[in-house]
């Protein structure tokens, strides 16, 4: 029964475009085209075939309609694989009109097979093309086949991953030998998984027919949402000739292990420079610091993906020779320079970026994309971004910090969370002083302190290492003030393990406050005003993800002309929630106002009736920040 399932679905692959009415537009549902969708997932099928732990095929066929041009993107076609192209066995592709008509099938020359990555090495590849038509709606279909060696990677799913495109039909099969177990997580798909077992085999079918893309909610959780969302895993697996077990994190940390094993040799003569440039430093905390900012002066990242999968590193001799390497290939290094003197350190696996899914913790797998290295200590863990040459020392930031990670251990994998900054350490703080002449011309002074992860502001943080010319446009770039003149400025930084940049300026502005007749209108919140509202909701359905994290201290002091008044007192405003605080309010002395602003916003997870409360918070931090002040002339 098993090999007819194969064989009908490989008919249906191969012998695409035999059925060409089943693509009539007039044959989807109208709830499945309404509402400002796009497009229309007519039919998916991802057949996914573990044939042994050293052999995988999956096979894919689906076909979308386009309604219309924002949909276009969906003709482009891309087929993704690792190491030779033989892999991929077929790729076709046709383009039907609005009747199921073939119009346009894809041909070989339409084909590129190109590199993922832009960086120096990579073993991955993929078939790309597109299958233009200008004709809307219309409909493409594309089928493919690849046939690889085992893999950690099983599939996951996400049938409703895009934008404002429904499902008509799509599923998920996965067939395996019933000795050959492997894992999965459901979201929201609970009841719509079937198993069959015939012949020595598990098939798993997992369909969704007739779905509508859920509403899209601001501050919604990643993973606790109403979205269909499936992930998998083996257990026994062979990759790249290494055999092993992902069923809990502690064995996939093993199987690192055995990967990194005999990777960090380095020279005698490498092993006593680092023991010369050690020597002197009276603590291990220091010893750690001139590895650190050995490794960033001597070494620049360059990705390499070779090798099983782009998932073990170069070897430290690798690196000592020429004076790159990948994530895994440096941190490797700097945990082998490290050994050379006697401080243990772990490789640690994690998902980098600063809006990285989160990691399903309760689900051992290969979730990760970056390696950075974990150096505890006595009453801490040092962290080390080893790929970052100005990075600095034991700061993680916006990049990798406060997430989970997969520490290696030579036990196996340990789980952990890498450390987060409060508000307070997240801290732009500014004070300034603005004069104003009586001709509406204004000289100012500004000085800003940026800390945590207030110091990567618009790219603070790398345009700092760059250089004057690089920080001056930075500047130019981040100054939310209308037209005016830089005089002058200035800049320092500190790379501690909560780092910091002090910027300050010297401008000229004409015309900073806007004239009716004997009024004059100045925005007191001149540089930092906060606009993002978010949208009502009649009814909030998901729990409220709230990631701000960060403290805004204003200080601005206005010296205005002799023959300047303030119209009406500017009431103090004082907001608290569970979600931050604002306090702001207007100190008037003669020939003096000064502004004084403090916004402080607090990280976490709230239950869906507190968005109401939300926004009203964030509503009233915008209408605050929009308030003017308003001066009378006495001349």
């Amino acid at each position: 029964m098993i090999k007819h399932i194969s064989f009908l679905l490989s008919l249906m692959i191969f012998q695409i475009g035999l059925s060409q009415n089943q693509f009539n537009t007039s044959n989807i549902p109208d709830s499945l085209r309404a509402g400002g969708i796009d497009a229309v997932v007519r039919l998916a099928t991802d057949e996914f075939i573990v044939n042994n732990k050293n052999s995988i095929t999956n096979k894919v066929h689906y076909a979308i309609t386009v309604l219309n041009g924002r949909a276009s993107y969906l003709s482009d076609i891309y087929v993704g694989y690792e190491g030779k192209p033989g892999i991929i066995k077929t790729l076709k592709a046709h383009i039907y009109d609005a009747n199921g008509k073939l119009v346009k099938s894809l041909r070989k020359s339409d084909i590129s097979d190109v590199s993922m990555n832009d960086q120096f090495y990579s073993d991955n590849r993929a078939n790309q093309a597109t299958l233009k038509y200008d004709v809307y709606p219309y409909t493409i279909e594309v089928a493919y086949e690849l046939n690889d060696e085992g893999s950690i990677f099983y599939p996951t799913w996400n049938p409703a991953r895009r934008t404002n495109v429904s499902v008509q039909n799509s599923k998920l099969i996965i067939s395996t030998p019933s000795e050959l177990e492997f894992r999965f997580k459901e979201f929201n798909l609970s009841d719509k998984r079937t198993l069959e077992e015939l012949e020595g085999r598990k098939v798993f079918t997992w369909e969704i027919s007739n779905y509508l893309p859920e509403k899209n909610e601001p501050f919604a959780p990643y993973w606790n949402n109403k979205k269909p969302y499936l992930i998998t895993s083996p257990n026994e697996f062979v990759f790249g000739g290494y055999e092993g077990d992902a069923s809990t994190w502690e064995s996939i940390g093993k199987w690192q292990l055995s990967l990194n094993d005999g990777l960090d040799i380095i020279s005698d003569e490498l092993s006593n420079e680092i023991q010369r440039i050690t020597a002197d430093k009276s603590n291990e905390v220091d010893k750690i610091k001139a590895v650190y900012e050995y490794i960033q002066e001597n070494t620049r990242y360059v990705s390499i993906q070779l090798g099983i999968g782009g998932w073990q590193p170069f070897s430290a001799s690798y690196v000592e020779s020429n004076g790159y390497g990948d994530c895994k290939a440096l941190s490797n290094f700097t945990y082998s320079l490290l050994k050379s003197i006697g401080i243990k350190s772990y490789y640690t696996l994690i998902r980098a970026g600063e809006n990285a899914i989160p990691l399903v913790t309760d689900f051992p797998s290969r979730q990760f994309n970056h390696v950075i290295l974990a150096v505890p200590q006595e009453a801490d863990t040092i962290w080390l971004e080893c790929t970052n040459q100005t990075n600095p020392f034991g700061y993680l930031g916006s990049f990798t910090g406060d997430r989970h990670a997969l520490m290696v251990t030579e036990n196996g994998g340990v789980l952990v969370k890498t450390p987060s900054l409060s508000s307070k350490e997240n801290a732009q703080i500014r004070s300034a002083t603005i004069d104003i002449n009586s001709a509406n011309e204004a000289r100012c002074t500004i000085n800003t302190l940026y800390k945590g992860v207030q110091y990567e502001n618009g790219g603070l943080s790398f345009y700092l290492n760059r250089g004057r010319k690089d920080v001056e446009n930075w500047i130019y770039k981040n100054t939310d003030i209308p037209s005016y003149d830089l005089l002058n400025f200035d800049y320092g930084f500190e790379k501690n393990r909560i780092p910091y940049a002090k910027v300050s300026l010297d401008l000229n502005i004409k015309n900073l406050a806007s004239k009716t007749g004997d009024r004059f209108f100045i925005s007191p919140n001149m540089m930092n005003r906060f606009t993002y509202l978010p949208p009502r909701a009649n009814k909030r359905e998901l729990p409220i993800d709230h990631k701000s994290s960060f403290y805004d201290v204003d200080s601005i002091i206005y010296n205005i002309p002799s023959d300047w008044y303030l119209e009406s007192p500017f009431d103090r405003i004082l907001i608290e929630s569970e979600f931050g605080e604002y306090e702001s309010e207007i100190i008037a002395e003669e020939g003096r106002v000064t502004y004084i602003r403090k916004l402080i916003m607090f990280k976490g997870s709230y239950p869906p009736e507190s968005y109401k409360m939300l926004r009203d918070f964030y509503k009233s931090i915008v209408r605050s920040d929009k308030k003017r002040i308003v001066f009378l002339s006495k001349t």
